[in-house]
């Protein structure tokens, strides 16, 4: 298989939060659902706020939801958090209990392990794989409370009253803080390039990955189909991956396994056919990390072209993309 050495691999994926537990419950568990809405990183606040009002609690009910009141019998400093990525998780992890009363507010309620993503998009790990429940984190192993989860998007914040106002599926509410942490993340950047947003996949969450699993599989079954000529065959099973940074080596490298083991195996006939691209506008890949460890990628990389005709990865450094379009794609 196609891997990169074990000490590099460690590297780009090394985390205080330590490799998650594969999960074997299944998609009906409601700690474990991927949320159909926007996730707050994406978000507008105009987006999120459009929730049916008709669906309100009772005034008393919203009261009653309105702030998480300490279960001590002194009251101590409550933290809001804003958010359920790695900033926000590495955050409301190091709190001490005892001296705080800690709310999490997302619309997302698990975090997702990104290093892995990689490997879903292959399909070499499944979606359930990278992700831990928020609520995980929530009490410790006596059962004791260490945070309270709130499944809902942040709207506003009113800095003058310390107030964090929500909207949930069914309700608004607000949340009263003493300190609030906003580690929403942020959009992929897309330094203008146009069509990337209409024409390109992103990989920073788990839905992402899947729907890009989805379309390489959709991809290649059209290929396949008797009407598809050679042409368009090459068009559909060019996989461009822009960004040669540690998510961008890892897709290349797991795309190549992919295609090698699985893809020869069931479509012999469309290996001539098949290109990956791995473009970095740097003059290398892994461009944050020594200059030995980028060669060594590359060369790994680029040596799969020796082993199975077209089937590798052109690795372009020092090459931007200037536009997306469906045609060139």
């Amino acid at each position: 298989m196609l891997r990169l050495p074990h000490h590099l691999h460690a590297v780009l994926s090394r985390s205080r939060l330590g490799v998650p537990r594969v999960f074997s419950r299944p998609f009906s568990d409601p700690q474990l659902h991927f949320a159909t809405s926007p996730s707050l990183d994406n978000a507008s606040p105009a987006a999120a706020a459009a929730v049916n009002s008709a669906s309100m609690p009772p005034p008393e009910q919203h009261q009653q939801e309105q702030q998480y009141q300490p279960s001590g019998a002194h009251r101590r400093e409550h933290v809001v958090v804003l958010g359920t990525g790695w900033a926000a998780v590495n955050f409301f992890r190091d709190l001490d209990p005892d001296k705080f009363d800690v709310t999490v507010i997302s619309p997302r309620n698990y975090f997702t392990f990104t290093p892995l993503l990689p490997s879903v998009c292959a399909g070499t790990l499944t979606p359930l794989s990278c992700i831990e429940p928020v609520r995980g984190f929530s009490r410790d192993s006596k059962g004791r409370r260490l945070l309270q989860f709130y499944e809902a998007h942040a709207t506003d914040i009113d800095f003058t009253n310390k107030l964090v106002a929500c909207t949930s599926r069914c309700s608004q509410f607000k949340v009263q803080y003493d300190k609030l942490v906003v580690a929403v993340g942020t959009d992929a950047n897309t330094y203008g390039v146009p069509g990337v947003e209409a024409n390109a996949f992103f990989l920073k969450e788990v839905e992402q990955a899947v729907q890009i699993r989805k379309r390489v599989m959709s991809n290649f079954e059209t290929a396949a189909l008797p009407t598809t000529d050679p042409k368009e065959q090459e068009r559909l099973l060019h996989f461009v991956i822009v960004g040669g940074g540690p998510t961008g080596v890892e897709t290349a490298a797991e795309f190549a396994d992919f295609i090698r083991e699985d893809m020869q195996r069931i479509f012999p006939e469309l290996m001539p056919r098949v290109t990956i691209t791995l473009i970095e506008g740097g003059s290398r890949v892994l461009p944050t990390y020594a200059a030995a460890i980028s060669k060594y990628a590359a060369s790994v990389l680029t040596d799969v072209l020796r082993e199975l005709r077209r089937v590798g990865v052109l690795v372009e450094a020092g090459a931007a993309s200037s536009s997306a379009d469906i045609s060139s794609a």
